[in-house]
């Protein structure tokens, strides 16, 4: 089943990258009666995929591209043909306009993001194979990640030398 979660997230990213949200829908489970999506950067869970489609139709409008690498892919079997899936993932996007543009302080036309993020994703086996069922997207603390930064850069030949 591991493999098979890894190639649902490879193929997830792929379907990403196109920015296809109909590509994207097509691997959620359209009969699961109350899938979740939880994105890091919204307060809320979306809990039907006609709602989760609509937030990613908003959002394609503003992204020139995208791209989505899972790593550190874990799983965890359920009953009932369920799973969980357990993820770190990398994300960089760039943007052809911002949602805020006209209120904004500056203006954001084809800036760059990213970052790290921790991914739970609950999946399903279905006749058509793997599909999602719910993902919820967690960063890191900001003074665990700031840490991380700090050691990332810090150079201990320099530390001795203070």
């Amino acid at each position: 089943m591991i493999e098979n979660l890894k190639l649902l997230f490879k193929d997830y990213a792929n379907a990403w990258q196109t920015n296809d949200i109909d590509k994207m829908v097509s691997f959620w489970d359209a009969d699961e009666p109350q899938p979740f999506y939880k994105a890091e950067e919204i307060l809320e869970y979306y809990h039907d995929l006609d709602t989760i489609k609509a937030y990613w139709e908003h959002n394609h409008q503003y992204i020139e591209s995208i791209r989505l690498k899972f790593f550190d892919i874990r799983f965890k079997p359920l009953p009932g043909g369920y799973g969980i899936g357990f993820a770190k993932m990398n994300w960089y996007t760039k943007f052809i306009s911002h949602q805020k543009l006209e209120t904004a302080i500056s203006n954001h036309v084809s800036k760059e993001m990213g970052g790290d993020n921790h991914v739970l994703a609950l999946v399903k086996d279905t006749p058509a194979g793997l599909k999602f069922v719910g993902w919820s997207e967690t960063p890191d603390a900001p003074l665990t990640y700031m840490k991380r930064l700090y050691e990332q850069v810090a150079n201990p030949k320099l530390d001795k030398d203070l």
